[in-house]
């Protein structure tokens, strides 16, 4: 599959530190190499949306799948706030 970052998702990952950013671009690029991302542990469905997120230690990265493409629209650092 595909990775495409969405403009809102580049701004929010620069907002973190450089070794932050290099680590979760790594575990981003690895949903890549698999065919169905859905099968890892870490990827739960968002209620009431038809997003995606992917739990990284105390991130979360937001995204949806369309035509054999991951399109990653946010990623956040988990707060009280994050699903809101």
């Amino acid at each position: 599959m595909k990775i495409l970052f969405l403009p809102q998702a580049e701004k929010s990952l620069e907002k973190f530190s450089k070794q932050d950013q290099l680590f979760i671009i790594k575990k981003i690029l690895h949903l890549e190499k698999i065919k169905n991302p859905l099968i890892i542990k870490n990827i739960k469905k968002v209620k009431l949306f038809n997003f995606f997120r992917l739990r990284i230690t105390n991130f979360r990265v937001f995204f949806e799948i369309k035509d054999n493409e991951i399109l990653i629209s946010e990623i956040r650092r988990r707060s009280e706030k994050t699903y809101r």
